[in-house]
């Protein structure tokens, strides 16, 4: 009965490291989850200045195709 006795306790101390190791591990995941949420975070400004730098290229290239017809017609007048 003493071996059934000293292997239930071995047993019970195993699960106990085994859950705490567990636990432990999650908590290590955890971190790292939230880790990364701050680092996607930190990078947010980046992606909305890529969407502006888009948006102001779009625009400058509209603007340079209206000097474009602009000097288009002004050398159609000064030669015609």
């Amino acid at each position: 009965m003493t071996s059934l006795a000293k292997y239930s306790a071995l047993y019970e101390e195993h699960m106990a490291q085994i859950q705490a190791l567990s636990e432990k591990q999650e908590q290590e995941v955890a971190d790292l989850l939230a880790e990364n949420d701050q680092r996607l975070a930190s990078l947010a400004p980046f992606s909305d200045a890529q969407s502006v730098n888009q948006e102001v290229t779009k625009q400058l290239e509209a603007v340079e195709e209206q000097i474009n017809d602009a000097l288009d017609e002004i050398n159609s007048q000064l030669i015609g």
